[in-house]
């Protein structure tokens, strides 16, 4: 054991020292650290941890079955309720989800939508363009899978334990480089339970994801209206413009007059002739973390400070106003707490729409995701013959997400 911890440290202080000699960035430096780390701990605990098909880890324990146990008979009536809240959401959920995914295949497929869904990973840097896929910085994924994982295993472990079903273990898998984590229940019980109680248990992992991304969601329009303020307007400028050159910024002042809307902007630039020379200040866009406000937006200007000026000469239309032959995008904002703060308005925004789409995907009828064992007991009430059904509907699903990533590739 001992060479493993010198392997690591080696690595570690090689990573450190490519850090410090500018070869490679925090980013790239702090995200090899992490998954060397990672991989030792595996390795050292690999005699608990099982292989297969050479990709997929699973480490199983019969810890925190007690934990789960006791938050589910502590408030037995509660989460009965709660659980029967969750199957009606998950249900609708399920509806819009499959209208939706069926609404943007159709559009893939006739060109009205050029992109279409993707799927969400790690990477060093989260400026990595890759087709049908979207990288967020690393620490903010590992955060957020955390953050769907958690919840959404101990929502089925309780569901399980209010009905008396058996718990046989919890554990994490690892399959390549996607985490996730399982509450294993004793399946002959499960199926022997009634209608409603087995409905319970599909319905709650998602119904937990999206009833935390909805909190989620109203504490950042509580922050976007709080702590952003107008500070700019959007644009984006072709080389044919007064910048003569392709610049995508906000304009922050004109001639020593602040511009905080588009009206300002319109308005002041009424004020001049074409052909006259103004003084323009823009300041740099960030749009890393959109504003969940009723207001249009575009970006946020995180450092007014750092500004630049130009000196720019007004074109003319044809009926004499003057221009500066850019389009506007919107009103941009500045957060008044600072960037720092605005790291973690970023990790809420993240947080949000990963537990909002895990939950969405996984509540979708196809098996063996979640949704598809709800779907399979709701068709169960109606008719005896629900497995082609529930294969073709299974089917159909899988076939519309994959041309929802593939689609805009290959087309």
């Amino acid at each position: 054991m001992r060479i493993v911890y010198f392997i690591l440290g080696f690595i570690l202080f090689s990573l450190f020292l490519l850090f410090t000699a500018g070869f490679i960035d925090l980013n790239v430096f702090s995200f090899s650290a992490f998954i060397s780390i990672v991989a030792s701990i595996i390795f050292k605990d690999r005699k608990n941890i099982k292989f297969t098909a050479g990709i997929l880890l699973m480490r199983r324990t019969k810890r925190f079955r007690d934990t789960i146990d006791s938050i589910a008979q502590r408030h037995k009536t509660f989460w009965s309720a709660f659980g029967m809240i969750g199957v009606a959401v998950a249900i609708i959920v399920m509806l819009l989800g499959s209208f939706l995914l069926i609404d943007q295949s159709i559009k893939i497929a006739t060109g009205v939508l050029k992109d279409g869904a993707r799927l969400i990973l790690p990477g060093p840097a989260a400026s990595l363009d890759v087709p049908g896929v979207l990288f967020v910085p690393w620490w903010i994924w590992i955060i957020a899978v955390a953050f769907v994982i958690v919840p959404h295993e101990t929502m089925h472990g309780i569901m399980c334990r209010i009905d008396k079903v058996r718990i046989k273990s919890v554990g994490w898998i690892l399959l390549l480089v996607l985490p996730g984590a399982f509450v294993e229940p004793d399946e002959k019980q499960l199926e022997k339970q009634s209608r409603k109680t087995k409905m319970r248990v599909y319905a709650a992992g998602s119904f937990i994801n999206i009833f935390l991304a909805g909190i989620i969601l109203l504490l950042l329009v509580l922050i976007s209206s709080a702590f952003f303020v107008p500070s700019g307007v959007a644009f984006y400028a072709p080389d044919n413009s007064s910048f003569g050159k392709n610049v995508t910024a906000s304009i922050t002042e004109i001639s020593g007059q602040r511009i905080n809307s588009i009206d300002q902007l319109r308005n002041e630039l009424a004020k001049h002739e074409p052909g006259d020379a103004i003084e323009v200040k823009t300041a740099e866009l960030d749009s890393g973390a959109p504003i969940f406000s009723p207001l249009p937006s575009s970006g946020l200007v995180i450092n007014d400070k750092n500004v630049e000026s130009h000196t720019l000469v007004l074109q003319g239309t044809g009926d004499s106003r003057p221009v500066l032959g850019i389009a506007v995008i919107g009103t941009s904002y500045i957060f008044l707490l600072g960037s720092g703060m605005l790291v973690f308005y970023t990790l809420l925004f993240w947080l949000f729409a990963i537990s909002f789409f895990v939950g969405l995907v996984n509540i979708l009828p196809l098996k063996p995701l979640d949704g598809g064992f709800l779907f399979e007991e709701i068709v169960k009430k109606f008719t005896r013959h629900h497995k082609p059904i529930v294969t073709g509907m299974s089917l159909l699903m899988f076939l519309l997400i994959a041309f929802s990533i593939l689609g805009p590739i290959l087309l």
